[in-house]
């Protein structure tokens, strides 16, 4: 059992996204009977996200999702109206293997 977390260890929060509308959404809150509300620096480093209806894993550091608000999303198609400002695109966040410590450490 780890009484302390060491400096170099990592957590992730694994959470399941769903596609909508060429968005894949998920929740960066906590969702207990005790618990509400997000998670903070000492909870969390990075999200990964599991879209089942498109098979792929999205790897997110938290700083990134904590920019994108109280409904985090990436954007899988491109938007209707043509917006190009503040998209995150899911592409950038594929997981290829390597988990993104440049994000993390941010």
């Amino acid at each position: 059992m780890l009484t302390r977390k060491p400096a170099d260890t990592k957590a992730a929060k694994v959470k399941h996204g769903r596609l909508r509308e060429g968005v894949v959404r998920f929740s960066a809150q906590r969702s207990s009977r005790y618990v509400r509300g997000g998670y903070g620096p000492k909870d969390c480093d990075f999200y990964a996200v599991w879209c089942s209806e498109l098979g792929t894993l999205y790897v997110v550091g938290r700083a990134a999702v904590d920019a994108m608000g109280t409904t985090p999303h990436l954007r899988v198609q491109a938007s209707r109206n043509g917006q190009a400002r503040g998209i995150h695109n899911a592409a950038d966040h594929v997981f290829d293997g390597q988990l993104p410590w440049n994000e993390v450490d941010k």
